[in-house]
């Protein structure tokens, strides 16, 4: 019996996450950082007696996608790095070794439930349909015990297209209905449910689980999973587009003093089955909640509810009223002038007459788009293209975009879209290879393939333009198989890591050998650990994130340096998702800029739960300068994005940036 507080303390201390990379690292980090990942050095760290160069050895072996280190990290003490191994190999990915290491420690384990639930996640990356079928089958003869961190498991099977609806409900309705299960399991369950979609999973279910489980009166409960798991049960009756005929419910969600699930309130709620011009309205009111993300949501949701024609008329009022309200922001506005476009057709030149000048013309502008038949409306369009900023023509060209059907031999559609795709702009490039239509492909063919031929040979050296030559490629393709692998061919000479290693990856060519360019690694890993802190002033007030080198050394120092040379100061937040996230860090605020180099993604076993700051990619190492807050908590991101700071203070404030709002100083401390 003695025993046994000895055990406990040596998993409860092996199971923190410590520290993995210090400042005396920088010889490790190099060889992560230039992709060449020199095996003798980091073999000195993984057989080191120093605990803390063991979990960064593996955290520099998480991102080599090279599974030959599996046999050697098969050797460590699971008792003491069970974390940074589970980690490690479920970011290496499917690898028949791993998943029978993984399974037999499951075994081992059991009885352990912090343990479990990383071992399980860790097989839901790497393992195969009988990995999926052993684990789901093992879990319902056992009535759940023993099996924490199932929901994630059955989510990343998913993922990779292992699974049974039935069996994927069957233990999802069980995680649900467990009356002793952890609050964060119950949240898993609900995240699981919500991502792999159900599949016909009763929605009567749901709302019991909503009635049963949670006090929306109940102001102090600040748990965090349970207000999560609100979200993602509401969100899932919004994917299903149902809310029951139970008004009661209705009021009880939209009077939550919680933020996250206000949002989701306004992106579900609109499914209600609206009976009077009562109901309706108090479902409206949400549009003057004082967070205007909130606002916004209801403003997009608005367009998706089902009336009958005497309420419906009741809501055109309420809309109207509403766009030409100066105390509404000018997203809420422009998107409720666009949920009206949608809700209440009309002639192009009635819009034009009724709402010109009246809203933000970027939303005039994609409400366009809604008369794809008016030559007025194409006229208008084509001025805008040529006479707007950057920001306003990728607007224009995708409203534009949906006229080709109607007006395929339309001589300045077709200069527009020629103009875009021969463009240095990565946006309009991008946008105008993914939008064209197949028959104007057709009959644009060989003009096609030699802009094509054109901006793969000026473009593919620069980082930038990663994402418009895979969109380049995909034009490619679609026009000939054989054209689009000498693109390929021709991309593979790129001097630019990711897209040499995009070219590869199509190619079905190895990329092992492949090594990035390192000349900026010395000034951004001399700034990694200066600074603890910095403190972000908006439009919306300041925040402060604590920097977290120590998993993310040179994303930090890649943070510090942009905010020095000021090349992320004085930018708009051009994206923001109400509930999800608040992106910045964009030169050209199009949502396509960057420094004009990357950076590595540095992935960690961190988790992106509300305050988490993180960098946007276009996929693995094409990191640039556009960062990311969460808003609430996001499972399907770990592992995926690096995670480089998070919000100890103003959490309050970045809840309420909306789309638009400015970085106006950032102080580093």
């Amino acid at each position: 019996m003695k025993i046994i507080p000895a055990l406990f303390l040596l998993f409860f201390y092996s199971n923190q996450i410590f520290p993995q990379y210090s400042k005396n690292d920088e010889q490790l980090v190099r060889t992560t950082f230039s992709k060449e990942f020199n095996r003798q050095i980091i073999n000195n760290y993984l057989k080191s007696n120093n605990k803390i160069k063991v979990k960064a050895a593996l955290l520099s072996i998480s991102q080599s996608e090279d599974t030959s280190w599996v046999p050697q990290i098969a050797q460590l003490d699971f008792n003491i790095f069970h974390k940074g191994i589970c980690f490690t190999l479920g970011e290496l990915g499917y690898c028949y070794q791993s998943s029978s290491y993984l399974m037999n420690k499951l075994q081992i384990f059991s009885g352990n439930a912090e343990i479990s639930h990383d071992i399980l996640c860790a097989i839901g990356q790497t393992g195969n349909n009988g990995n999926y079928q052993n684990i789901a089958t093992e879990y319902l003869k056992s009535s759940g015990n023993k099996f924490n961190g199932i929901s994630i498991a059955i989510f990343d099977f998913f993922r990779r297209d292992i699974f049974e609806s039935d069996l994927n409900n069957k233990i999802i309705e069980h995680e649900l209905s467990t009356s002793n299960i952890d609050s964060k399991e119950f949240f898993e369950a609900a995240f699981a449910l919500y991502r792999t979609g159900g599949n016909g999973y009763g929605k009567e279910k749901i709302i019991t689980y909503i009635v049963e489980n949670f006090n929306f009166n109940e102001s102090l409960d600040t748990n965090k999973y349970k207000v999560s798991s609100v979200c993602y049960l509401l969100s899932y009756l919004g994917e299903i587009k149902y809310f029951p005929s139970n008004f009661d419910l209705l009021l009880k969600i939209i009077s939550s003093p919680f933020y996250n699930i206000k949002v989701t309130a306004a992106q579900t709620l609109c499914y209600y089955d609206f009976k009077d011009k009562n109901q309706l309205s108090k479902y409206f009111h949400l549009i003057d909640d004082k967070n205007t993300t909130v606002s916004r949501q209801v403003s997009i949701s608005v367009r998706n509810i089902k009336l009958e024609p005497g309420l419906k008329e009741f809501l055109r009022r309420l809309i109207l009223q509403n766009i030409f309200n100066n105390n509404l922001s000018g997203n809420s506005r422009g998107e409720l002038f666009l949920s009206y476009l949608k809700l209440f057709p009309q002639s192009f030149s009635k819009m034009i007459s009724n709402f010109k000048n009246k809203i933000r013309v970027n939303y005039l502008i994609e409400g366009c788009a809604n008369f794809d038949s008016s030559e007025i409306a194409l006229n208008f369009l084509s001025k805008m293209y040529l006479a707007t900023s950057e920001k306003l023509k990728i607007t224009s060209l995708n409203s534009l975009l949906k006229f080709q059907y109607n007006f395929s031999r339309n001589s300045r559609i077709k200069a527009i879209f020629f103009k875009s795709l021969s463009s240095n702009s990565p946006a309009l490039v991008s946008s105008a290879a993914d939008g064209l239509a197949s028959n104007f492909i057709v009959s644009n063919k060989t003009l096609i393939i030699k802009t094509i031929n054109q901006q793969c040979l000026k473009l593919k050296n620069k980082s930038d333009y990663l994402e418009s030559l895979m969109s380049l490629y995909n034009l490619a393709s679609k026009i000939d198989s054989s054209f689009g692998i000498k693109i390929l061919r021709s991309l593979s000479l790129s001097l630019d890591y990711s897209i040499k290693k995009f070219a590869f990856n199509k190619l079905g060519r190895s990329t092992r050998a492949l090594r990035k360019n390192i000349n900026n690694f010395r000034k951004l890993w001399r700034l990694a650990f200066q600074y603890k802190k910095a403190k972000i002033m908006t439009t919306k007030g300041s925040f402060i994130i604590k920097f977290l080198p120590q998993f993310a050394p040179l994303t930090v120092g890649n943070f510090c340096y942009l905010t020095l040379k000021k090349i992320i100061l004085n930018n708009r937040f051009h994206r923001v998702v109400p509930g999800f996230v608040i992106q910045g860090g964009d030169p050209e605020e199009t949502g396509w800029g960057g420094p004009g180099y990357e950076i590595n993604s540095e992935l960690s076993a961190l988790t992106f739960n509300t305050g988490k700051v993180g960098m946007a990619s276009a996929g693995k190492d094409t990191e640039g300068s556009q960062w990311f807050v969460t808003t609430g908590y996001f499972p399907h991101l770990d592992g995926r994005y690096t995670i480089f700071a998070k919000v100890v203070s103003g959490i309050y404030n970045v809840q309420h940036i909306d789309q638009g709002d400015k970085v106006i100083s950032i102080n580093l401390f």
